[in-house]
Protein backbone atom coordinates (compact mmCIF):
# COMPACT_ATOMS: atom_id res chain seq x y z
CA UNK A 1 0.00 0.00 0.00
CA UNK A 2 1.33 3.44 -0.94
CA UNK A 3 1.83 6.00 1.84
CA UNK A 4 -1.28 8.13 2.33
CA UNK A 5 0.86 11.28 2.49
CA UNK A 6 0.78 11.27 -1.31
CA UNK A 7 -2.97 10.94 -1.73
CA UNK A 8 -4.30 13.56 -4.12
CA UNK A 9 -7.57 14.26 -2.29
CA UNK A 10 -6.21 15.54 1.03
CA UNK A 11 -8.04 18.85 0.55
CA UNK A 12 -11.24 16.94 1.37
CA UNK A 13 -9.96 16.45 4.92
CA UNK A 14 -10.46 20.19 5.39
CA UNK A 15 -14.10 20.46 4.37
CA UNK A 16 -15.04 23.15 6.94
CA UNK A 17 -12.41 25.42 5.43
CA UNK A 18 -13.52 24.58 1.90
CA UNK A 19 -17.14 25.34 2.86
CA UNK A 20 -16.01 28.65 4.38
CA UNK A 21 -14.29 29.55 1.12
CA UNK A 22 -17.31 28.47 -0.94
CA UNK A 23 -19.52 30.76 1.14
CA UNK A 24 -17.39 33.76 0.20
CA UNK A 25 -15.22 33.98 3.29
CA UNK A 26 -11.44 34.22 3.27
CA UNK A 27 -10.04 31.35 5.37
CA UNK A 28 -6.30 31.31 5.95
CA UNK A 29 -4.03 28.79 4.19
CA UNK A 30 -3.76 25.23 5.51
CA UNK A 31 -0.09 24.87 4.59
CA UNK A 32 2.59 27.56 4.65
CA UNK A 33 6.03 27.09 3.15
CA UNK A 34 8.85 29.06 4.77
CA UNK A 35 12.14 29.71 3.02
CA UNK A 36 14.48 30.07 5.99
CA UNK A 37 17.27 31.20 3.66
CA UNK A 38 18.26 31.61 0.03
CA UNK A 39 21.80 30.47 0.81
CA UNK A 40 22.64 26.97 -0.38
CA UNK A 41 25.60 24.61 -0.17
CA UNK A 42 24.72 23.02 -3.53
CA UNK A 43 24.56 24.37 -7.08
CA UNK A 44 21.70 22.49 -8.70
CA UNK A 45 21.44 23.62 -12.34
CA UNK A 46 17.64 23.50 -12.36
CA UNK A 47 17.00 25.03 -8.94
CA UNK A 48 14.04 27.38 -8.49
CA UNK A 49 16.40 29.42 -6.34
CA UNK A 50 17.76 30.98 -9.52
CA UNK A 51 14.61 33.11 -9.44
CA UNK A 52 15.73 34.56 -6.11
CA UNK A 53 19.51 35.01 -6.49
CA UNK A 54 19.96 37.06 -3.31
CA UNK A 55 21.36 35.74 -0.04
CA UNK A 56 18.60 36.71 2.35
CA UNK A 57 17.83 34.72 5.49
CA UNK A 58 15.03 35.07 8.00
CA UNK A 59 16.04 35.77 11.58
CA UNK A 60 14.75 33.51 14.33
CA UNK A 61 12.53 36.28 15.71
CA UNK A 62 10.97 36.72 12.27
CA UNK A 63 10.37 32.99 11.84
CA UNK A 64 8.83 32.73 15.29
CA UNK A 65 6.52 35.66 14.55
CA UNK A 66 5.45 34.02 11.30
CA UNK A 67 4.88 30.67 12.99
CA UNK A 68 2.84 32.23 15.80
CA UNK A 69 0.66 34.12 13.33
CA UNK A 70 0.14 31.01 11.21
CA UNK A 71 -1.11 29.19 14.29
CA UNK A 72 -3.36 32.07 15.39
CA UNK A 73 -4.87 32.35 11.91
CA UNK A 74 -5.74 28.67 11.80
CA UNK A 75 -2.91 27.30 9.67
CA UNK A 76 -2.25 23.61 10.11
CA UNK A 77 1.25 22.91 8.80
CA UNK A 78 4.57 24.51 7.96
CA UNK A 79 7.15 23.21 5.50
CA UNK A 80 10.71 24.47 5.87
CA UNK A 81 12.13 24.47 2.36
CA UNK A 82 13.79 26.79 -0.18
CA UNK A 83 14.73 29.05 -1.71
CA UNK A 84 18.12 27.78 -0.54
CA UNK A 85 19.00 24.92 1.78
CA UNK A 86 17.00 25.52 4.99
CA UNK A 87 19.75 24.09 7.20
CA UNK A 88 22.15 26.77 5.94
CA UNK A 89 20.24 29.03 8.32
CA UNK A 90 21.58 28.16 11.80
CA UNK A 91 18.21 29.08 13.34
CA UNK A 92 16.07 26.69 11.28
CA UNK A 93 16.12 23.83 13.78
CA UNK A 94 15.03 26.16 16.57
CA UNK A 95 12.21 27.41 14.33
CA UNK A 96 11.20 23.81 13.61
CA UNK A 97 11.06 23.10 17.34
CA UNK A 98 9.01 26.23 17.97
CA UNK A 99 6.50 25.34 15.25
CA UNK A 100 6.05 21.92 16.80
CA UNK A 101 5.56 23.45 20.26
CA UNK A 102 2.89 25.71 18.75
CA UNK A 103 0.97 22.60 17.71
CA UNK A 104 1.64 22.84 13.99
CA UNK A 105 2.59 19.90 11.82
CA UNK A 106 6.12 20.39 10.49
CA UNK A 107 7.91 19.11 7.39
CA UNK A 108 11.50 19.63 6.26
CA UNK A 109 12.85 19.44 2.72
CA UNK A 110 16.65 19.33 2.67
CA UNK A 111 19.47 18.26 0.37
CA UNK A 112 20.89 16.31 3.31
CA UNK A 113 24.41 17.69 3.19
CA UNK A 114 24.18 19.43 6.57
CA UNK A 115 22.14 16.87 8.51
CA UNK A 116 25.29 15.75 10.33
CA UNK A 117 25.94 19.27 11.64
CA UNK A 118 22.59 20.03 13.26
CA UNK A 119 20.50 18.63 16.09
CA UNK A 120 19.01 15.61 14.35
CA UNK A 121 17.20 14.52 17.50
CA UNK A 122 15.23 17.77 17.51
CA UNK A 123 14.40 17.40 13.83
CA UNK A 124 13.16 13.83 14.33
CA UNK A 125 11.16 14.77 17.41
CA UNK A 126 9.55 17.85 15.88
CA UNK A 127 8.95 16.93 12.24
CA UNK A 128 6.16 14.79 10.88
CA UNK A 129 8.39 14.10 7.91
CA UNK A 130 11.80 14.85 6.42
CA UNK A 131 12.41 14.54 2.69
CA UNK A 132 15.96 14.45 1.37
CA UNK A 133 16.33 15.64 -2.23
CA UNK A 134 18.89 12.98 -3.15
CA UNK A 135 18.35 13.06 -6.94
CA UNK A 136 20.85 10.31 -7.63
CA UNK A 137 21.80 6.79 -6.70
CA UNK A 138 25.46 7.21 -7.54
CA UNK A 139 28.11 9.85 -6.96
CA UNK A 140 28.26 10.79 -10.66
CA UNK A 141 24.53 11.34 -11.09
CA UNK A 142 24.27 13.32 -7.86
CA UNK A 143 27.17 15.54 -8.87
CA UNK A 144 25.38 16.27 -12.15
CA UNK A 145 22.04 17.11 -10.53
CA UNK A 146 23.36 18.98 -7.48
CA UNK A 147 26.70 20.40 -8.59
CA UNK A 148 28.28 19.10 -5.39
CA UNK A 149 30.69 16.40 -4.32
CA UNK A 150 29.23 15.49 -0.92
CA UNK A 151 27.21 12.46 -2.05
CA UNK A 152 28.97 10.10 0.37
CA UNK A 153 28.35 12.49 3.25
CA UNK A 154 24.66 12.74 2.39
CA UNK A 155 24.29 8.95 2.18
CA UNK A 156 25.95 8.64 5.60
CA UNK A 157 23.69 11.37 7.03
CA UNK A 158 20.56 9.60 5.80
CA UNK A 159 21.75 6.32 7.24
CA UNK A 160 22.37 7.98 10.60
CA UNK A 161 18.99 9.72 10.54
CA UNK A 162 17.26 6.38 9.96
CA UNK A 163 19.30 4.77 12.74
CA UNK A 164 18.44 7.50 15.24
CA UNK A 165 14.78 7.26 14.31
CA UNK A 166 14.70 3.52 14.95
CA UNK A 167 16.73 3.64 18.16
CA UNK A 168 14.58 6.37 19.68
CA UNK A 169 11.30 5.17 18.16
CA UNK A 170 10.54 8.51 16.58
CA UNK A 171 7.52 8.62 14.29
CA UNK A 172 9.02 11.04 11.77
CA UNK A 173 8.65 9.73 8.22
CA UNK A 174 11.96 9.82 6.32
CA UNK A 175 11.95 9.85 2.54
CA UNK A 176 14.24 10.41 -0.42
CA UNK A 177 13.32 12.10 -3.68
CA UNK A 178 14.58 11.85 -7.25
CA UNK A 179 13.80 14.22 -10.11
CA UNK A 180 13.32 12.47 -13.44
CA UNK A 181 14.10 14.31 -16.65
CA UNK A 182 16.68 14.53 -19.41
CA UNK A 183 19.87 12.94 -18.14
CA UNK A 184 18.21 11.23 -15.17
CA UNK A 185 15.38 9.33 -16.79
CA UNK A 186 17.11 6.05 -17.63
CA UNK A 187 15.82 2.96 -15.90
CA UNK A 188 19.30 2.08 -14.60
CA UNK A 189 19.79 5.47 -12.93
CA UNK A 190 16.36 5.36 -11.33
CA UNK A 191 16.95 1.81 -10.12
CA UNK A 192 20.27 2.89 -8.60
CA UNK A 193 18.41 5.53 -6.61
CA UNK A 194 15.70 3.10 -5.54
CA UNK A 195 18.18 0.39 -4.54
CA UNK A 196 20.21 2.89 -2.52
CA UNK A 197 17.09 4.21 -0.78
CA UNK A 198 16.03 0.67 0.10
CA UNK A 199 19.49 -0.14 1.47
CA UNK A 200 19.29 2.97 3.67
CA UNK A 201 15.97 1.86 5.10
CA UNK A 202 14.02 5.07 4.44
CA UNK A 203 10.24 4.98 4.62
CA UNK A 204 9.76 5.92 1.00
CA UNK A 205 11.62 6.80 -2.20
CA UNK A 206 9.75 9.25 -4.40
CA UNK A 207 10.03 9.89 -8.13
CA UNK A 208 9.14 13.41 -9.21
CA UNK A 209 9.19 14.94 -12.71
CA UNK A 210 11.62 17.77 -13.31
CA UNK A 211 10.11 20.92 -14.73
CA UNK A 212 12.66 23.16 -16.37
CA UNK A 213 13.44 26.58 -14.94
CA UNK A 214 11.30 28.25 -17.58
CA UNK A 215 8.23 26.61 -15.96
CA UNK A 216 6.23 26.59 -19.19
CA UNK A 217 8.88 24.71 -21.13
CA UNK A 218 8.22 21.02 -20.52
CA UNK A 219 10.93 19.61 -22.75
CA UNK A 220 12.49 18.04 -19.65
CA UNK A 221 9.26 16.32 -18.64
CA UNK A 222 9.44 12.68 -19.65
CA UNK A 223 6.65 10.18 -18.91
CA UNK A 224 7.56 6.89 -17.28
CA UNK A 225 6.08 3.45 -16.81
CA UNK A 226 6.02 3.56 -13.03
CA UNK A 227 4.80 0.03 -12.34
CA UNK A 228 8.23 -1.58 -12.64
CA UNK A 229 9.51 0.80 -9.98
CA UNK A 230 6.54 0.28 -7.67
CA UNK A 231 7.30 -3.43 -7.67
CA UNK A 232 10.50 -2.71 -5.76
CA UNK A 233 8.51 -1.66 -2.67
CA UNK A 234 8.94 -3.74 0.44
CA UNK A 235 7.67 -3.70 4.03
CA UNK A 236 10.15 -0.97 5.01
CA UNK A 237 10.56 1.23 1.94
CA UNK A 238 7.67 2.16 -0.36
CA UNK A 239 8.38 3.36 -3.88
CA UNK A 240 6.06 6.24 -4.71
CA UNK A 241 5.66 8.85 -7.42
CA UNK A 242 3.72 11.98 -8.25
CA UNK A 243 1.21 9.90 -10.18
CA UNK A 244 -1.05 12.79 -11.03
CA UNK A 245 1.81 14.51 -12.86
CA UNK A 246 3.07 11.48 -14.75
CA UNK A 247 -0.43 10.29 -15.63
CA UNK A 248 -1.53 13.74 -16.79
CA UNK A 249 1.37 14.21 -19.19
CA UNK A 250 0.17 15.93 -22.35
CA UNK A 251 -3.29 16.68 -20.95
CA UNK A 252 -4.78 20.16 -20.63
CA UNK A 253 -5.98 21.59 -17.35
CA UNK A 254 -9.53 20.71 -16.40
CA UNK A 255 -10.04 24.07 -14.68
CA UNK A 256 -9.86 27.70 -15.75
CA UNK A 257 -9.16 29.46 -12.45
CA UNK A 258 -6.59 28.84 -9.73
CA UNK A 259 -8.39 28.34 -6.43
CA UNK A 260 -5.53 26.47 -4.79
CA UNK A 261 -3.72 29.64 -3.69
CA UNK A 262 -6.39 29.95 -0.98
CA UNK A 263 -5.08 26.88 0.80
CA UNK A 264 -1.28 26.97 0.44
CA UNK A 265 1.16 29.86 0.35
CA UNK A 266 4.88 30.66 0.59
CA UNK A 267 6.97 33.13 2.57
CA UNK A 268 10.37 33.83 1.04
CA UNK A 269 13.67 34.42 2.81
CA UNK A 270 13.48 38.17 2.19
CA UNK A 271 10.10 38.33 3.89
CA UNK A 272 8.03 38.50 0.71
CA UNK A 273 4.81 36.50 0.81
CA UNK A 274 4.00 35.11 -2.60
CA UNK A 275 0.88 33.59 -4.05
CA UNK A 276 2.34 30.07 -4.28
CA UNK A 277 5.60 28.12 -4.18
CA UNK A 278 6.12 28.49 -7.94
CA UNK A 279 6.10 32.29 -7.87
CA UNK A 280 9.16 32.99 -5.74
CA UNK A 281 10.96 36.08 -6.98
CA UNK A 282 8.15 37.16 -9.31
CA UNK A 283 7.26 40.68 -8.23
CA UNK A 284 3.80 40.66 -9.79
CA UNK A 285 2.90 37.59 -7.73
CA UNK A 286 4.08 39.02 -4.40
CA UNK A 287 1.16 39.75 -2.08
CA UNK A 288 3.03 41.53 0.72
CA UNK A 289 5.98 41.48 3.08
CA UNK A 290 5.96 40.01 6.59
CA UNK A 291 8.69 42.52 7.45
CA UNK A 292 6.15 45.30 6.98
CA UNK A 293 2.68 43.90 7.65
CA UNK A 294 1.11 41.10 9.68
CA UNK A 295 0.01 37.88 8.01
CA UNK A 296 -3.57 38.81 8.82
CA UNK A 297 -3.28 42.15 7.02
CA UNK A 298 -1.53 40.60 4.01
CA UNK A 299 -4.04 37.79 3.72
CA UNK A 300 -7.01 40.17 3.83
CA UNK A 301 -5.45 42.90 1.71
CA UNK A 302 -6.67 44.31 -1.58
CA UNK A 303 -3.21 43.53 -2.98
CA UNK A 304 -3.72 39.80 -2.45
CA UNK A 305 -7.12 39.96 -4.13
CA UNK A 306 -5.61 41.79 -7.09
CA UNK A 307 -2.78 39.27 -7.45
CA UNK A 308 -5.20 36.34 -7.19
CA UNK A 309 -7.34 37.81 -9.97
CA UNK A 310 -4.28 38.36 -12.14
CA UNK A 311 -3.06 34.73 -12.12
CA UNK A 312 -2.66 33.55 -15.71
CA UNK A 313 -2.70 29.76 -15.80
CA UNK A 314 -0.92 29.61 -19.14
CA UNK A 315 2.12 31.12 -17.41
CA UNK A 316 2.05 28.59 -14.57
CA UNK A 317 3.74 25.17 -14.61
CA UNK A 318 1.16 22.70 -15.90
CA UNK A 319 1.65 20.19 -13.09
CA UNK A 320 1.89 22.69 -10.27
CA UNK A 321 1.69 22.21 -6.51
CA UNK A 322 -1.99 23.24 -6.48
CA UNK A 323 -3.04 21.22 -9.52
CA UNK A 324 -4.58 18.25 -7.73
CA UNK A 325 -6.76 20.22 -5.37
CA UNK A 326 -7.50 22.82 -8.05
CA UNK A 327 -9.25 20.03 -9.96
CA UNK A 328 -11.30 19.10 -6.91
CA UNK A 329 -12.11 22.70 -5.98
CA UNK A 330 -13.14 23.50 -9.57
CA UNK A 331 -15.56 20.57 -9.59
CA UNK A 332 -16.98 21.51 -6.20
CA UNK A 333 -17.51 25.15 -7.16
CA UNK A 334 -18.94 24.45 -10.61
CA UNK A 335 -22.72 24.45 -11.02
CA UNK A 336 -24.43 21.06 -11.10
CA UNK A 337 -27.96 20.05 -12.06
CA UNK A 338 -30.06 17.73 -9.88
CA UNK A 339 -27.53 17.73 -7.04
CA UNK A 340 -29.82 15.72 -4.75
CA UNK A 341 -29.76 12.73 -7.12
CA UNK A 342 -26.57 10.88 -6.20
Amino acid sequence: MRPTIFKNDKILHHLPRVVSWLSGQNPFAITVEIDATNICNHKCPGCCGFAVPNYNSLEISEMKNIIYEVKMLGGKAIIFTGGGEPLCNPDTVEAIRYADLCGLDVGLITNGGLLGKVNRYEILKSCKWVRISLDGGTHDVHETTHGSSDFDTIVFNIKELVRLKKENKYKCVIGTAYLTGIGTNSKDKIMDFIDLSISLGVDYAQLRPFLSYGKNDLHDFIPLDLNEFYEKSNDVTKIVASDNKYNSFGMKRSYDICYGHQFATTICANGDMTVCCHTRGIESMTIGSVKIDSLYDIWNSDKRKEVARSIELDKCPVYCRCDTFNKILWDIKSDRDHVNFL
